[in-house]
């Protein structure tokens, strides 16, 4: 009794699941695919199924969700449990995870690109005018130049984007 009080216990599904365990492998392989495709230069943001709501891997009653509500990433659900809502959800399932729970979408979100913004944005302000000037409507076509030349640039960027992206995919 005297060293109880030195006892800790870890209750992280990290340590109440056993290493060799199928679901746990896979959740954490999907957390390195996440961060390898965070990696990659242009995309801003992965969602996936470690970020979905989970509401019955232990299940919560509705007025605790104004208090935040569990997710696979935070490590403390029933990965059995959560397989079961996820799959069988019909916010989720067919959509983020398939129904029998062995596939799973990724959401990779892409920085845009300010520079076409910008030229859009000066190309309507000249287009919506009322009456333009001979010299507002030269301005309209050298935006309309430099539009294309930006729109030419952003493709083979996403291009590069999407190739390194299949790549990690396939390295998965």
């Amino acid at each position: 009794m005297y060293y109880a009080k030195d006892f800790t216990f870890d209750a992280s599904a990290d340590t109440l699941i056993a290493e060799g365990d199928p679901e746990l492998a896979y959740f954490r392989h999907l957390g390195q695919l996440e961060k390898a495709l965070l990696g990659v230069e242009g995309v801003t943001e992965v969602i996936s199924i470690l970020d979905a709501p989970l509401l019955k891997s232990p299940p919560i009653a509705i007025t605790q969700l104004a208090h935040g509500y569990n997710t696979l990433r935070q490590g403390n659900a029933d990965l059995k449990m959560a397989k079961q809502e996820l799959s069988g959800s019909p916010l989720f399932s067919e959509l983020l995870v398939s129904s029998d729970g062995n596939s799973t979408l990724l959401q990779i979100k892409l920085q845009g690109s300010d520079g076409l913004d910008n030229i859009r944005q000066q190309i309507d302000e000249l287009f919506h005018k009322g009456h333009r000037t001979s010299e507002e409507d030269s301005r309209l076509d050298g935006y309309y130049g430099q539009l294309r030349e930006l729109k030419e640039d952003f493709k083979k960027q996403q291009a590069q984007l999407v190739a390194q992206v299949r790549q990690i995919r396939e390295a998965f």
